[in-house]
C-alpha cells in the first residue's frame, strides 16, 4: 500500500512544494470554521481535554478541517479508551486470577490470565501513534518540518508544544574518563 500524499500545506511549509511535481491539485478546500467539539465535558472528560489541547493549533495550521474531523474525533476517543484501560490495569493488575467453577457452581480453583485491558491499551497506543503521524504531531514528523521565516503558525506551534509546553528529556551517553 503506498504512502498517502502529504498535504500541500505541509509541502509549502517545508519548502518542498514544486508545481511541476505536485501539480495544480487543490490545497485545503475544506472548511476549518465550523468545527466544534463533539464531546461532553462531564461524561467524556479525557477526550474533551484532548480536543481542546490540540484542536486550535491543528486548525491554525490547516490540518484540522471538515475532512479530517472524523479522524480527529477517533483520535480523541482512542485517548479516552487508553486512559480507561490504563486505569483498569493500575487497579486490577496485569495478571488476573479467575475462579474455576464446577457444574454445581462451586469454586474448585483459579486460573491465571492476562488482563484484557493490556491488549486494549497496546492497541490504542499503536493507533494513537498512527493518528498523531497523520496530523504531524509526532517528534519525527515535527522534526521533518523545517519552518520558513514566513510561517508564524508553525513556529508558534513548535514553540508552544516543543520548547516550553512540554518537558524534553535529553539523554547523553556516558563518557569514559
Amino acid at each position: 500500500m503506498p504512502r498517502p500524499r502529504k498535504p500541500l500545506e505541509i509541502l509549502k511549509l517545508e519548502g518542498t512544494y514544486r508545481k511541476d511535481r505536485h501539480g495544480d491539485r487543490q490545497g485545503n478546500v475544506f472548511s476549518t470554521d465550523e468545527i466544534e467539539c463533539p464531546f461532553d465535558p462531564k461524561k467524556e472528560v479525557v477526550a474533551w481535554r484532548e480536543w481542546h489541547r490540540l484542536a486550535e493549533p491543528l486548525r491554525t495550521l490547516g490540518l484540522l478541517t471538515s475532512a479530517s474531523y472524523q479522524a480527529f474525533v477517533c483520535y480523541c476517543n482512542l485517548i479516552q479508551q487508553k486512559v480507561h484501560a490504563d486505569m483498569d490495569i493500575t487497579e486490577r493488575g496485569v495478571i488476573l486470577e479467575l475462579p474455576i467453577t464446577n457444574k454445581e457452581g462451586d469454586v474448585v480453583g483459579t486460573k491465571t490470565v492476562k488482563n484484557p485491558s493490556v491488549k486494549v491499551s497496546n492497541d490504542c497506543a499503536r493507533l494513537i501513534r498512527s493518528f498523531l503521524g497523520e496530523f504531524g504531531c509526532t517528534p519525527s514528523t515535527l522534526a521533518r518540518v523545517s519552518v520558513k521565516k514566513d510561517a508564524p503558525a508553525v513556529s508558534a506551534f513548535k514553540k508552544k508544544y516543543l520548547s516550553g509546553g512540554a518537558r524534553v528529556i535529553q539523554f547523553k551517553p556516558k563518557t569514559s574518563e
